[in-house]
């Protein structure tokens, strides 16, 4: 290991949270756990030297399920030493003192970080936006960015991080399954659910060719998604078409894999229907999606579905009609998309981490 005359700062930590709230999710856990995997995969450091730093109780349990699956320590700091910015939660990852702390979070208060930086040798920052990403040793933006590289600012989908995957997955223009697949995150805040179902249940398909709709749903309440399942029922037998409500599906990818398009919010998700080649239609579950999904809408690999913030049901069912018949535009959608996200972020993630610790 390159570590040996680090002494005691032998170790990594990953600071993030994954919960079933607002603005936090899954997706920043996911892609730590990826970044966490290719340091190992590329020898940088042992699974033993990653640990993870996350608040656990309640709601924040779905971050730490998914962190225990894939095998890494979580420190033991109480939840309520762990809010955002807060002097409680400097000084425990100061204690800590960790070779690399990786932030993952919206926003870093400046004397947040000043503090932080007198005390670690280093840290990086990932899709912050505030202003203590300033202060950084590193920031890598590869979605949030509004700042042009410099040496200690890296932004843009190179470094974007997806989990990595099968060949077998990489999309067949030729193959036209007829499936069309929609999903709005492991939290669906504003149920944009509940806004595809009336679109649905209000649009009549062409009878030549049958038509299959999944939505693949997350960590939502019971009786929201038996009430999702009665409306998918009810559409299927009125317009003679199969439509699923399926609850987290472990084959999530690979049922994305083959749709002929997807209808999406704009969480990790829609970056990996975009690199697999499956055009979209983008609806925004928060303010940072909007501009997440502007920004693909405008490399023509998805179209929005909304009027900014608006759920504009006239607006969706025209784009979404529209997308049914351009059979080019899809094309060129398909093969535009892994030219602009190439899923190798992990891996250039993992060199300037390994760069940092020769």
């Amino acid at each position: 290991m390159r570590w040996k005359n680090l002494n005691s700062k032998k170790k990594i930590i990953f600071r993030c949270d994954g919960a079933i709230l607002p603005e936090i999710g899954s997706g920043h856990v996911i892609r730590d756990i990826v970044i966490a995997n290719k340091l190992v995969e590329d020898k940088i450091c042992d699974r033993s030297e990653i640990s993870f730093v996350m608040r656990r109780n309640g709601v924040f349990n779905l971050g730490e399920k998914l962190v225990l699956q894939s095998g890494y320590k979580i420190e033991k700091i109480k939840d309520e030493e762990l809010k955002w910015n807060t002097k409680e939660e400097s000084e425990r990852l100061a204690d800590l003192n960790p070779a690399i702390l990786f932030l993952d979070r919206l926003s870093t208060e400046l004397d947040w970080m000043i503090y932080l930086k007198r005390k670690l040798k280093y840290i990086i920052t990932m899709d912050d936006i505030g202003p203590g990403s300033y202060n950084a040793d590193l920031a890598i933006n590869p979605i949030l960015y509004d700042f042009s590289n410099s040496d200690n600012r890296l932004h843009g989908y190179d470094y974007l991080t997806l989990k990595p995957l099968e060949k077998k997955l990489l999309k067949s223009q030729s193959k036209k399954s007829g499936l069309i697949v929609a999903s709005f995150g492991g939290h669906d805040h504003r149920n944009l659910t509940g806004f595809f179902l009336d679109i649905l249940a209000k649009k009549k398909f062409s009878k030549e060719r049958h038509q299959l709709i999944d939505i693949l749903v997350g960590y939502e309440d019971i009786s929201l998604i038996n009430n999702w399942k009665i409306a998918a029922k009810e559409i299927s037998h009125k317009n003679g078409i199969d439509v699923s409500v399926i609850v987290r599906p472990e084959d999530f990818i690979e049922r994305l894999s083959m749709a002929d398009f997807a209808v999406l919010s704009g969480g990790l998700t829609i970056f990996d229907a975009v690199s697999l080649g499956i055009p979209a239609i983008g609806l925004p579950q928060y303010q940072h999606q909007l501009q997440t999904l502007k920004n693909l809408n405008d490399q023509c690999v998805l179209f929005l579905g909304s009027n900014d913030m608006d759920l504009d049901t006239r607006h969706f069912n025209d784009v979404f009609d529209y997308i049914l018949q351009a059979e080019n535009e899809k094309l060129m959608m398909s093969n535009k998309g892994p030219i602009l996200i190439d899923r190798k972020g992990a891996g250039r993630v993992s060199s300037i981490i390994a760069d940092i610790l020769k």
